[in-house]
């Protein structure tokens, strides 16, 4: 048998802000080093990277943990040796397939638990919190169906993904891209299991589904505008949120922006005209969008105060409104938005710009969702161009 030769060396590897950061392990094999690994012992300011120590009283335990740690490897490093000959990679497999026995239920509340934590950073809303717990609760379901408490990390295979998503499509009927969203995060989770060690691969790097092109938009015409705007008919409550909804179809506000909108604070005045800006809730994207006739008006009638209930009660209400007015389509906050982007491109405002008013983060969201209005578009301002 030759003689090889193994070092160990421990060390701090910083994570995003937000999160917490752990004491990682690189093992050397004759000058080859296998992928790091988490010893899962919480770095803090008292890691001295130079001793590999933590200079502190009360990091006697974390050292105690490391020496552990170190030990069982050279332990388990003689043992395979006997065996045969050993790489970097067959020990740090090895050691982590006996030191752990992580669940994906334990790496789904970890990763909860970190959303939560990191609540009001840039990426972590209340919205995002929401949606995360949706996720975790599905896999759970998913799990609970299968009559499986748990599943260690080391026993999934690609058929465990395949089979979620079946179970989604045929007994939740979940909508495609609510199916490629849950398959996506978990992808996620698994990918960061891996980079802190406890598995050498994620097994559902490969699987894919495909996101299902969006169809055609729901948005008010001029014409069903014009039955909402003063209508007699809606008082009360009904007015207040019409009048609300108004404002998402003259500015193409998102309901949450809409909610934090102050116009004290977010009109100002660029070059002679006025305008709304500051950063949409979602991504952070700062739009600018020019205030209109219509949005003056409805800020003059609430004293620049427009009352806005919840999304829940105001989707609720438009229902009604739609019915009152008779309007067919079925109303939600959300068509107000698209109504505002339908408008602009009807009137020629090209679509990088509506692309910048609505604060989508990327042009090509804008040309997705507004694609078959883009078809008319072209076809009206070329027809001078066109033969017939």
């Amino acid at each position: 048998m030759n003689s090889s030769r193994m070092n160990l060396s421990v060390y701090f590897k910083p994570r995003k802000t937000g999160k917490q950061s752990f004491i990682y392990c690189r093992i050397r094999v004759d000058g080859t080093y296998a992928t790091d690994f988490t010893t899962h012992i919480i770095h803090n300011e008292t890691w001295n990277q130079k001793s590999q120590l933590f200079v502190s009283r009360a990091g006697l335990d974390q050292n105690q943990q490391l020496a552990t740690i170190t030990d069982d490897l050279r332990i388990l490093y003689k043992d395979l040796r006997r065996i045969g000959d050993v790489s970097a990679h067959d020990l740090r497999n090895a050691y982590v397939k006996r030191a752990s026995k992580r669940t994906l239920l334990e790496a789904y509340t970890e990763h909860l638990v970190a959303v939560k934590k990191n609540l009001g950073l840039k990426g972590f809303s209340e919205g995002t919190k929401k949606s995360h717990t949706s996720l975790d609760g599905i896999m759970r379901a998913y799990l609970e169906s299968r009559k499986m408490k748990d599943i260690e990390l080391s026993q999934l295979r690609p058929a465990f993904a395949s089979k979620f998503v079946t179970w989604m499509r045929s007994e939740r009927r979940y909508a495609q891209n609510y199916i490629v969203r849950n398959l996506s995060h978990l992808k996620m989770i698994i990918e960061a299991e891996k980079r802190d060690g406890y598995l050498n691969v994620n097994p559902f790097e490969n699987l894919a589904e495909p996101k299902q092109a969006p169809g055609q938009i729901t948005f008010l015409t001029e014409q069903e505008i014009s039955l909402i705007t003063d209508n007699p008919l809606l008082v009360g409550h009904l007015e207040r949120v019409a009048d609300a909804f108004l404002l998402q179809c003259f500015t193409g506000l998102a309901y949450c922006d809409l909610k934090r909108f102050e116009p004290d604070k977010h009109i100002t005045k660029l070059k002679g005209r006025y305008v709304i800006q500051y950063c949409r809730k979602k991504g952070d994207a700062f739009f600018t969008i020019p205030v209109l006739p219509q949005t003056l008006l409805l800020l003059t009638k609430y004293n620049r105060q427009i009352p806005v209930v919840s999304n829940q009660k105001m989707n609720d209400y438009l229902k009604v409104i739609a019915k009152t007015v008779g309007i067919q389509k079925r109303l939600t906050t959300h068509v107000g938005r698209k109504t505002a982007g339908t408008y602009l491109l009807n009137n020629d405002v090209p679509l990088e710009v509506v692309s910048k008013i609505l604060g989508h983060a990327s042009v090509k969201t804008t040309e997705k969702i507004y694609a078959f209005l883009l078809q008319d578009t072209i076809l009206r301002t070329t027809a001078h161009l066109i033969a017939a």
